[in-house]
């Protein structure tokens, strides 16, 4: 065989292995959305690494999406926006589930889909792996965080329906040209088209006009204030009947501690955590949070069928 031969074959070789390693490389999943006017919006996501969590899914397709990043649970999504649409609280001027505060719980639900119908998520998006031909799925309504349900979800749409595969084209027949001693040819690689992720929510502060002091006048320093106090906390199920139980869950940031009162007094407790309540009539539970120079506070209040409306103090649980 002539050597130029030989190199030829080597370099078309070389050529397809390089396309083929960078096919291998490419990996995609799909997106669902169902908004709550009901307006549904797919995205097929395409990334390079083996896999990726859920909420980076959810920046990889190019959406508005703000996130709360320390929410005690991992990465909360708070708002999601794609174009005239969008749900969601505005954190962090709001907290991230401000819709979320009373038996009227209005979040995003969060699904994988499996077997051709949706599975309601045991993790939070940034604990969840996406791989490649999954399909993640968003639905902004009512339903029940803590007691893992909403009462809505995305519609059904397969992957393939999704991810639509580029028909490749087939070539006309041209004539063959009369062998030469010297073939030529120069492979041209295939650029993969890649998505490029819109950055999430940014706030810029609005510049504040500057006094103007008299001559001879020093300015005395003003300390400057620390961050909110936030607290999220949460009652799950939010009425219960005689000898049943709900659970309180909270999370605070930007405090030094916190006290939570039941009613028969306050009790200092960790800035995480979580108490199942059994109280035999209505009860209210107030979380306070302090530090040097701030405290905020929040209450629920737990209703119970059938009790009697005299308060009574219980131990705590």
């Amino acid at each position: 065989m002539r050597p130029k031969v030989v190199i030829l074959l080597a370099f078309l070789l070389l050529a397809l292995g390089w396309q083929s390693s960078r096919a291998q490389q490419t990996n995609h999943a799909g997106l669902v959305i169902r908004f709550g006017n009901g307006s549904v919006t797919t995205a097929c996501v395409q990334f390079t690494s083996e896999s990726v969590s859920g909420a980076e899914l959810l920046r990889l397709s190019g959406m508005n999406v703000i996130v709360d990043p320390e929410s005690g649970f991992g990465e909360a999504i708070c708002k999601i926006s794609v174009g005239p649409n969008s749900d969601g609280c505005d954190f962090p001027l709001d907290e991230c589930f401000c819709q979320c505060q009373g038996v009227n719980c209005v979040y995003w639900a969060y699904y994988h889909l499996k077997g051709g119908a949706w599975e309601y998520s045991g993790k939070g998006p940034s604990n969840y792996r996406v791989r490649n031909g999954d399909v993640e799925g968003w639905a902004w309504g009512p339903g029940n965080y803590y007691g893992g349900g909403s009462d809505v979800e995305p519609p059904v749409i397969p992957f393939d329906q999704i991810c639509i595969p580029t028909p490749t084209p087939t070539p006309e027949p041209t004539d063959t040209p009369a062998a030469t001693n010297t073939p030529t040819f120069t492979p041209t690689p295939t650029p993969t088209r890649t998505l490029t992720p819109t950055p999430t929510h940014t706030f810029t502060p609005t510049p504040t006009d500057t006094p103007t002091l008299a001559p001879g006048v020093t300015p005395s320093a003003t300390p400057t204030p620390g961050p909110p106090i936030v607290i999220d906390f949460l009652l799950a199920p939010e009425r219960i009947s005689p000898g049943e139980c709900a659970q309180l869950q909270w999370t605070i940031r930007n405090a030094d501690e916190a006290f939570l009162d039941d009613g028969a007094g306050e009790e200092k407790v960790p800035l995480a955590s979580e108490r199942q309540v059994c109280p035999a009539s209505d009860a209210t539970y107030t979380l306070r949070a302090a530090r040097a120079d701030a405290q905020e506070s929040a209450s629920r209040t737990l209703r119970v069928s059938g009790a009697s409306p005299t308060p009574t103090k219980f131990p705590r649980a």
